[in-house]
């Protein structure tokens, strides 16, 4: 039997605690009196407001995709086809969601890391490459690894998670320029093992799959001359330095021949000064044949860094020492290996 909905099954006591209910029992009892057309139904004699929308739905701030599904949606015919429309855009948000989850929850696995760690070093060691701190290198970073097949990289599409790879890379790039710096000064102090630049080169690549080239000889001379030359610069503001006059040398030498001749006069000088290579145990390979099938996308990618366009204000704001001051830099470096004798 159906249950009839009456004031009486409403317990007393309900509706002294409830004042909806006293409302809604006062309401019923009360004869249905239907206002004139021109009586408001609110509480003053103001113009009564104007008829919400059906909707709580603005095209302001919408794209304009959104309002050609919006007009879609509203043209259906049936309350059947608009609900299929909201499941299916239902099960969107859900992909979405679910999407999103997955990217909290990934994180960089120990193999991931070693194989960033691997080819950061690569990067920053690496001949061909002359912008050390320029322009979207962790990104050439990541492309080389995709060229070598590098496994559980996440895909382009994850963006929360390749910029954690990047993020990684940065930090390692900072890390391994730091290294390089400090071992070419510890090259540098008196009596150290790491004169020699076949010993340097030697200490820089273990652990690595890479050998010894001339072509590494010759850059890590370089960027040994540049130190000598600039002892006065910061971590950040040394690199610089060095992609300055790397491309100071290119804009000034007229031709390519002349540009090798130049830093095969700073490596001769570098012997000179420093020891012969030839003298050591350290076995010179040519490069290609040194090269492992992964350093390959390392050197391609590592050529097509740009530096920064803003390194010259960079540089011009660290400003070079004090007279004074280099002079006591250049008094400490002389008196260094005399109090060794």
């Amino acid at each position: 039997m159906a249950h009839t909905f009456v004031d009486s099954n409403i317990d007393p006591t309900l509706l002294a605690m409830d004042p909806t209910a006293v409302l809604l029992a006062q309401m019923r009892t009360t004869p249905n009196e239907t206002p004139s057309p021109d009586t408001p139904s609110g509480g003053n004699n103001e113009d009564p407001p104007a008829t919400p929308p059906m909707l709580g739905f603005s095209a302001e701030g919408s794209s304009s995709m959104s309002m050609v599904v919006f007009d879609q949606f509203i043209r259906l015919c049936s309350g059947d086809e608009r609900n299929v429309m909201l499941f299916g855009h239902l099960l969107e948000l859900l992909d979405i969601a679910r999407k999103n989850e997955k990217a909290d929850q990934w994180t960089i696995g120990s193999v991931l890391s070693r194989k960033i760690n691997s080819y950061t070093q690569a990067f920053i060691l690496c001949p061909q490459l002359w912008a050390y701190c320029g322009l979207h290198l962790g990104e050439h970073v990541v492309k080389s690894m995709r060229d070598s097949n590098v496994l559980d990289l996440p895909p382009e599409e994850e963006s929360t998670n390749i910029e954690r790879v990047l993020t990684k890379v940065s930090t390692k790039a900072t890390h391994y320029r730091n290294i390089l710096k400090a071992q070419v000064k510890t090259s540098l102090e008196p009596k150290s093992d790491l004169e020699n630049i076949a010993n340097l080169t030697d200490k820089l690549l273990h652990g690595t799959s890479m050998k010894h080239t001339l072509q590494f000889y010759l850059r890590l001379t370089f960027i040994r001359w540049v130190l000598v030359q600039y002892p006065w610069l910061t971590e950040e503001t040394f690199w610089i330095q060095v992609v300055e006059t790397i491309k100071k040398n290119s804009q000034e030498c007229k031709t390519k021949e002349e540009l090798d001749k130049l830093y095969n006069f700073i490596y001769e000088q570098d012997i000179r000064a420093h020891g012969d290579p030839a003298t050591t145990e350290h076995q010179v390979t040519e490069f290609n044949a040194a090269m492992p099938s992964w350093y390959v996308p390392v050197c391609t990618q590592a050529g097509k860094i740009q530096p920064n366009p803003k390194n010259p204000q960079l540089l011009l704001s660290a400003g070079a020492p004090s007279g004074s001051k280099k002079r006591r830099l250049e008094d400490k470096e002389e008196d260094g290996p005399a109090a060794e004798e």
